[in-house]
């Protein structure tokens, strides 16, 4: 359920770290990763997100996606 992730995810104290990675495929992090990186103050990071922007960089299609993420927006 993506709401209970948010809710789970959001109260994490990232205690100054640069990035939060959430590793699992599984897990429907995708579609809330905008609103973690607003309220979080900081870069929200997953597994899919980052073999999407991957891909994307390789058939330099990058600047296409919009919505998952300041990844995105990095390059």
């Amino acid at each position: 359920d993506q709401n209970y992730l948010y809710d789970v995810l959001s109260k994490i104290d990232l205690n100054g770290a640069e990035a939060l990675f959430v590793s699992c495929t599984a897990l429907p992090v995708l579609q809330i990763i905008d609103r973690l990186e607003k309220k979080l103050n900081t870069i929200v990071l997953s597994s899919n997100q980052a073999l999407i922007w991957d891909t994307l960089v390789k058939i330099q299609k990058n600047n296409s996606i919009k919505g998952f993420g300041k990844l995105f927006k990095k390059n």
